[in-house]
């Protein structure tokens, strides 16, 4: 949806962006950022600059505003750029030819607006541009505006109206739809300004002075009147209210205060501050008044002002626009340099020009506050008092490499060249000799004094030297700290182990990496700095913890150095690289097992372009009397007020910038759904949280494909492959420089549409045809056997056909002919004639078997599947050959039975039939079939002689063929039983069950 200055389109847009400000912004209203240190002077900003190369929209910035959803925009000369920071994006409109030439024209004027848009006039007119969601449209006032007009000075009141000069010198009041326009004086249409106070006053200021109307209907007047100090003729290009109420100007090279009642100047000699002609100007949070001017930057605070020009650091001396984040930075637009950020979230180094960038090797603080400061190359120390510095004990004729301050005010100075000396009311009071370079001093009373050397532990005693050596237990190497616990026992430090002084012998303290420096605190645990981390070790344990910057949770830890404590509960220890501060109560938690993670906040300097390079060897870090904690670095002395260093608290807004979906852009929104596609899918994601943005952290899910959170460390990206067609949901959670997250994140709702054959429809189509192929097959199968069936049965006619024609025949005249021969002869030959007898009675029997062979082979056994009908016709058949009624009776609702089980089945009641009649002497048989829905059932039962069934198997009833019986029930998967007893009859029962589901009827 493409947002509307009036109407629905606009109320819907409010209602979202409102909704985002409650839900994202609102959280961080009770934890509000900080400006810029007031008391820091601007050289120890952190200055970090951006130029066209760098993504800016030409080196000529004309403004900057942040949008609700915390990007921040920079109209420049050619077209306008949005900061993520990840980096700048230049934006421009979608393929309108209106469109792309004004905004490749210069963009002027932008306005963020409290509802969301960010509003934009060129140098080419067209009564302004609204971008928003990633759309550009014609503001629909502009239609009051006039298509031609050009806008030169946007503002939007504490209600919500927009206030636009044109390049004709028409003052227009934008109040929703309503459009109201005045006419102003001349001299206002050049270079205009426009702001409208909380008292309703209306302020307008041009080249040709300054314009107020004091009510709604009342006309404008030159400079408040009479006694106004602006008069006809003084360009005015400011103008400011600041939070207190109070109206800035700023004209030509003067700055003045309204405070409501009269003007008053700002900068000495009639307001000048010292930078020129004022662009702009700007209060920050802390009350801080910041100055734009033709020849550099200026801060007014408490009746003093303080300039930054180009040599200070500026890209380039005339600023053109300055504005504030949401985080207190403080970012300064210039007319060809580019744009410039102030950030104070570092820690200021020496600003005493024999102390900047100077290679510090040691550094304590005396009984007068003075610090003492040992500089590589620079003969005695340094000493530093009242931000002033003095060259000391030059006759040292070397640098301090250690010392060591006495409660008489006096100090031990170390040197490199193998001296120690006492210092005592500005001259050296005594000089001794040590072995070699002295590397650290510790003291237990007035005038014993341990000394540590490039070859070893000393103790002075009076006037004598003595070297502590192996009888003591300690060896005679390079001493790198020394440090008395509360007890009075002395740890030392050796070619980076670590030995603790007990009952006058020094013991090696095991299982310890190499140690750079320790620390005792008051609750007798000591604290140590080693390369591989910080241990604590007390009576009770010894426990290791990891200190990493919570931005370099990827990287290896980075080795400790030195280690101070200060008066909040927080120890800070000194990395290669930066200076680390963990809260002592969280390494508590964290022994005890309360907490998984530490809290640890990392530091630079205020010169990054180094970083820190520390000071390894004691004493390179001191607290001093006031709380303030000293580093000695590589380069210069790092300095500050542990209470007066601040963190970002503020959890920063995370936007979903861009998804890819197989290589489609999806169009802004808070959802997408692709096109069918192979499942790959880029998410780019940002932090927006500008202060130190190479350190914001992020992970993220995709909920219905993850299982857990990604944690993505500083990548701004997330890919996946092969994601499978579905639903889903990407949520985002990033941090900011300081390890505050944002929990709430930002979401992405994302539908993937399948390709045709990962649809239900095709998988159902795939089911059917396989059922189809499989009932094809069945039915080839089926077709094949009845084939095979019809063949078989072909040749079984054949066969019966043959045998009746031939054998049949000729048996048949064989017995007719016995017959008749048997009847001719004589009763003489009667024994020949019984012998003719049974060989006709052998002929009929087999002539009997055979036609009954016939008959068995010209029968299709079942008849294509109907039992009932093949078993009527068998048993009328038998039934006349034997004079045995013989009934089949079916019951239940028949259906159609595979040929194969229809047979055996047929065969089975064959043969129980014949045995009935032939051998059971039966005077009655019945046959029963019962259908059920999956199974069948066949019951023969005679009334006969019956037998005895454990002699089923003897080879005296194998004629009975009950052994066929059951090898054609096993054959189909049929379960067969026969009972019977002498002289009760007999039943076969046989019950085939069909596999699957139900039959249908047939």
């Amino acid at each position: 949806e493409v947002f509307s200055a009036s109407g629905p389109g606009a109320r819907r847009a409010a209602v979202r962006v409102a909704l985002f400000v409650v839900g994202v912004t609102g959280a961080l209203a009770t934890r509000p950022a900080r400006a810029l240190d007031p008391e820091k002077p601007l050289g120890a900003y952190t200055v970090r600059v951006w130029r066209a190369a760098d993504g800016l929209a030409g080196d000529n910035v004309q403004a900057i505003a942040q949008t609700t959803d915390g990007y921040l925009w920079i109209a420049g000369s050619t077209g306008l750029a949005r900061y993520d920071g990840g980096g700048f994006e230049l934006v421009y409109p979608r393929k309108d030819t209106v469109l792309r030439s004004l905004l490749d024209q210069d963009v002027r004027k932008i306005l963020a607006r409290r509802t969301g848009p960010l509003w934009m006039a060129t140098a080419g007119g067209s009564g302004g541009l609204v971008l928003y969601g990633g759309r550009m449209q014609p503001i629909e006032a502009g239609v009051a505006v006039g298509p031609k007009a050009v806008i030169r000075a946007m503002h939007e009141d504490r209600q919500g109206v927009v206030w636009l000069v044109t390049h004709r010198g028409d003052l227009i009041r934008l109040d929703g739809t309503t459009a109201t326009t005045t006419r102003l004086p001349r001299g206002t249409a050049a270079r205009p300004v426009v702001l409208n106070d909380a008292r309703g006053r209306v302020w307008v200021g041009g080249l040709g002075g300054l314009f107020v109307r004091q009510a709604p209907g009342e006309s404008f007047a030159l400079g408040l009147g009479p006694g106004g100090p602006v008069q006809a003729g003084v360009g005015v290009r400011a103008i400011h209210e600041d939070r207190s109420g109070g109206i800035w100007v700023g004209a030509d090279r003067a700055l003045w205060r309204f405070d409501g009642e009269r003007f008053a100047e700002a900068g000495p000699g009639g307001g000048d501050v010292g930078v020129g002609r004022i662009e702009d100007i700007l209060d920050d949070r802390d009350g801080s008044v910041w100055i734009a001017g033709a020849t550099g930057l200026a801060r007014y605070r408490q009746g003093r002002i303080e300039t930054f020009r180009e040599s200070d650091g500026l890209p380039d001396p005339s600023i053109t626009a300055l504005f504030e984040d949401h985080e207190g930075s403080l970012w300064v637009g210039t007319y060809a340099g580019g744009i410039a950020q102030f950030t104070d979230r570092t820690l200021p180094t020496a600003s005493q020009p024999d102390l900047r960038e100077a290679w510090i090797d040691a550094v304590c603080e005396d009984a007068q506050g003075r610090l003492w400061l040992g500089v590589r190359g620079r003969q005695g120390p340094a000493l530093v008092e009242d931000g002033r510095v003095t060259w000391v004990a030059k006759e040292l004729q070397s640098s301090m490499r250690a010392c060591l301050p006495r409660p008489d005010g006096s100090i031990w100075l170390g040197t490199t060249d193998g001296g120690l000396a006492l210092w005592r009311a500005g001259e050296i009071e005594r000089r001794l000799a040590t072995s070699g370079m002295v590397t650290a001093l510790a003291g237990d009373g007035d005038e014993r004094l341990w000394v540590g050397t490039a070859k070893g532990l000393e103790r002075v005693e009076g006037r004598d030297v003595h070297s502590v050596g192996m009888e003591q237990g300690l060896p005679r190497q390079r001493i790198s700290t020394l440090s008395p616990d509360r007890a009075g026992n002395l740890w030392v430090g050796v070619q980076g182990r670590l030995w603790r002084q007990s009952a006058g012998r020094f013991e090696l303290v095991p299982d310890l990496p190499n140690v750079r420096s320790v620390y005792h605190d008051d609750d007798d645990a000591t604290w140590l700095a080693t390369v591989q981390g910080l241990y604590r070790v007390d009576a009770r344990r010894r426990q290791r913890f990891e200190i990493r910057a919570t931005f370099d949770l990827t990287l290896p830890p980075d080795p400790l150095h030195q280690i101070l404590s200060d008066r909040a509960g927080h120890l800070w220890l000194m990395g290669s690289h930066h200076i680390l501060r963990v809260a002592r109560r969280a390494l508590d938690e964290y022994a005890r097992g309360l907490r998984r993670e530490l809290e640890v906040v990392a530091f630079d300097t205020s010169d990054r372009r180094r970083g820190i390079v520390v000071s390894r060897d004691e004493p390179a870090a001191v607290e001093g009397a006031d709380g303030r904690l000293h580093f000695a670095t590589r380069q210069g002395l790092v300095s500050f007020d542990p209470a007066g260093v601040t963190t970002n608290a503020l959890p920063p807004p995370i936007v979903v910038q861009k998804v890819v979906v197989d290589g489609l852009v999806a169009p802004p929104g808070a959802s997408f759904s692709s096109p069918p596609g192979s499942g790959t899918v880029e998410i780019h994601y940002a932090a927006l949280s500008f202060q130190e943005p190479q350190k914001n952290r992020f992970r993220y899910r995709l909920d219905g494909f993850d299982d857990r959170w990604n944690e993505a460390g500083v990548r701004r990206a997330a890919f996946y492959t092969n994601v499978p067609p579905g639903r889903y949901r990407f949520q985002v959670q990033g941090s900011n420089n300081d390890g505050v997250w944002n929990t709430e994140g930002a979401s992405f709702a994302l539908t993937l549409a399948p390709r045709f054959h990962q649809t239900g429809l095709f998988l159902a189509l795939c089911v059917a045809a396989g059922l189809a192929l499989v009932w094809f097959a069945y039915h080839l199968r089926l077709r094949a056997l009845r084939t095979r069936y019809t063949a078989v049965l072909a040749e079984r006619t054949r066969v019966a056909r043959d045998l009746h024609d031939t054998l049949l025949q000729s048996m048949t005249a064989v017995w007719a002919e016995l017959g008749a021969v048997t009847s001719r002869l004589p009763d003489a030959a009667s024994a020949e004639r019984g012998r003719l007898r049974a060989v006709a009675d052998v002929v009929a029997k087999s002539l009997e078997d055979t036609r009954h062979f016939v008959a068995d082979l010209r029968d299709r056994a079942g008849g294509k599947g109907d039992l009932a009908r093949a078993l009527t016709l068998l048993a009328r058949r038998l039934s006349r050959q034997g004079a045995v009624p013989c009934t089949v009776e079916a019951i239940g609702v028949a259906w159609t039975l595979p040929q194969q089980v229809a047979s055996e089945l047929y065969r089975i009641a064959q043969e129980a039939l014949r045995n009935a009649l032939k051998h059971a002497g039966a005077g009655r048989v019945t046959t029963r079939l019962e259908y059920g829905n999956r199974t069948i059932t066949m019951v023969i039962k005679d009334d006969g002689r019956g037998f005895d069934p454990t002699l089923a198997h003897a080879p005296a009833h194998e004629h009975f063929g009950l052994l066929g019986l059951r090898e054609r029930a096993e054959r189909i998967g049929a379960t067969l039983s026969i009972e019977s007893a002498l002289g009760a009859g007999t039943t076969v029962t046989v019950t085939w069950r069909a596999a699957g589901r139900g039959l249908s009827d047939g």
